[in-house]
C-alpha cells in the first residue's frame, strides 16, 4: 500500500499583497492547508476561500524582534511547515533571521542571495559580465556630489542600494527618486548620508517596462517567463497594473539565466528591464529577489509557480509545461488609480508634460480595455470575495484622503 504523505500547513504573509493571493489561489486549488497574516485583521487573503484562518503580527518596520516572535507564535500554534514572505522587508528579515527563530521558509532565498541580488550596484557590475546592457550608473562614496557627476544629465536616477535596510530593530523602506537640478541632488545625498544609507546615482531611462520571471535551482533555471507592463502605476513608472505576456529577444532571457546562475540564486525572481524606443535597447533595471505583484499573470498563462515552489522544497519533482500561453492581466483598481493620478497631473516628475491628449488617451485606454477581457488580477469568479474586500479598503482609503484634503 502507499503510504500517503500529510501536506503541511503553510502560512502566507503580507496578505494584503496581490502576489500573496496568487499565492494563495495556486496553493488552495491543491488542496493545501493555508493561512494568512498580516499586520492588519482584513484583507483580500483573508477573504479568499482557500484561506483556513487568519491572524496579525506586528509588522517589522515597527519591530523586527516582534514580528519573529508573532511569527513564532503561529508557527507553534498552527503546526506550520513553511512560512511564505512576500516583501522585501519580510524576506529580509526571515532571510536573516528565520533559521534561527525556527521557521521554515518557502520562496524565500538565503541572506547572501537575497543581498547579492537586491544590491543594485551588485547587479549593474553583473550585467556586465552576462551580457546585459545596465544604464549609466555610478556608486557614490567620500562624500560625492552633483560636482563629480559632470557626465550626468537632468532629469537623473537617484537609487538606494538597497530598496530596505535594518536600523534600530525596524525595517525601513528606501524609495526611488527622480533628480531633476545638482541642487536637489546634493540635498538627497546629504539626506541619506547623514543616515549612513549607500546610493548611486543612474541615468534615467525613457521606455516601459517588462521583466523576466525565473524559477532557479541552484543557478539552473527551471522555468522563464516574460511580460510587459502595459500601464503603470503612477503612468511615468511604477507597478504595472495592466501587463501581457510578450516574447523578449533571446539575449535578454539569456543574460537573465546567465545572471540566475551567477546569483546561485534558489526559487522565484523577477529580473526588470525598461524597454528605450529611442536607443532600441532593454536596460536591466533591478532584480526582485520575491514573488512580485504580477504574479498571477504567469499563472494565468498555465505556469504554476507557487506550485512549483512547493513542490521543490517538499522533494517532489514539478510538471512544469515547455511553453506557455498568452494572457493578460489587468489590476482595476490600480488601474483606475493611475487614471486618476494621470488626470490630476500636470507635469511628471521628469519634468515632461501632461496635456489633454494625454487625458483623452489615457482615458479611452481604460475604457478600451473592458472589451479587451483580460483576467482581473483580484477578480475570480470561483473566489469572489477578495475583490470585494478590495473594493471595500479602497472606497475607504479614498474618504479618509478626501476628508484629509477638506480645509
Amino acid at each position: 500500500m502507499k503510504q500517503i504523505t500529510k501536506q503541511p500547513i503553510i502560512i502566507i504573509l503580507d496578505g494584503a499583497q496581490r502576489a500573496s493571493l496568487a499565492i494563495i489561489r495556486a496553493l488552495g486549488r491543491h488542496g493545501i492547508s493555508l493561512i494568512s497574516g498580516a499586520p492588519v485583521e482584513k484583507t483580500i487573503c483573508s477573504a479568499s476561500k482557500f484561506c483556513g484562518t487568519s491572524f496579525n503580527y506586528t509588522t517589522p518596520s515597527k519591530s523586527v524582534s516582534a514580528f519573529l516572535a508573532d511569527i513564532k507564535k503561529e508557527v507553534v500554534r498552527s503546526g506550520a511547515g513553511f512560512v511564505v514572505p512576500v516583501t522585501d522587508e519580510t524576506v529580509l528579515v526571515l532571510a536573516k533571521y528565520g533559521t534561527d527563530a525556527g521557521i521554515k521558509t518557502l520562496g524565500c532565498p538565503s541572506l547572501e542571495q537575497y543581498q547579492a541580488a537586491s544590491d543594485k550596484h551588485n547587479v549593474v557590475l553583473l550585467a556586465k559580465e552576462t551580457g546585459l546592457v545596465s544604464p549609466e550608473s555610478v556608486l557614490l562614496s567620500g562624500g560625492k556630489r552633483s560636482s563629480d557627476l559632470a557626465s550626468f544629465g537632468y532629469p537623473l536616477v537617484l537609487k538606494p542600494r538597497w530598496s530596505v535596510l535594518e536600523k534600530k530593530d525596524c525595517i525601513i523602506k528606501l524609495p526611488v527618486r527622480i533628480v531633476n537640478t545638482p541642487k536637489e541632488l546634493d540635498i538627497k545625498l546629504e539626506e541619506l548620508e547623514s543616515n549612513g544609507i549607500q546610493a548611486m546615482v543612474q541615468e534615467l531611462v525613457p521606455g516601459h517596462g517588462a521583466g523576466v520571471f525565473v524559477l532557479c535551482d541552484n543557478g539552473h533555471t527551471l522555468a522563464s517567463f516574460c511580460h510587459e507592463r502595459v500601464r503603470e502605476k503612477p503612468p511615468w513608472g511604477g507597478v504595472s497594473t495592466v501587463s501581457r505576456t510578450i516574447t523578449l529577444p533571446p539575449e535578454i532571457i539569456t543574460g537573465a539565466k546567465r545572471l540566475m546562475e551567477k546569483l546561485s540564486w534558489d526559487g522565484v525572481a523577477m529580473i526588470e528591464f525598461k524597454w528605450c524606443p529611442d536607443s532600441k535597447k532593454s536596460y536591466i533595471m533591478e532584480v526582485n529577489a520575491r514573488f512580485w505583484g504580477s504574479l498571477r499573470l504567469a499563472c494565468a498563462a498555465g505556469l504554476d509557480l507557487p506550485y512549483y515552489v512547493y513542490c521543490l522544497a517538499t522533494g517532489e519533482t514539478p510538471l512544469i509545461p515547455q511553453s506557455v500561453g498568452k494572457a493578460r492581466l489587468r489590476w482595476l483598481l490600480g488601474d483606475l488609480d493611475q487614471l486618476l493620478i494621470r488626470l490630476k497631473t500636470t507635469r511628471d516628475p521628469a519634468g515632461a508634460a501632461y496635456g489633454w491628449r494625454n487625458k483623452v488617451g489615457g482615458i479611452t485606454k481604460f475604457l478600451r480595455e473592458f472589451a479587451i477581457l483580460p483576467t482581473t488580477d483580484t477578480f475570480d469568479w470561483g473566489d469572489p470575495l477578495p475583490f470585494y474586500r478590495e473594493i471595500v479598503d479602497y472606497s475607504h482609503n479614498l474618504l479618509k484622503n478626501r476628508k484629509g484634503q477638506q480645509p
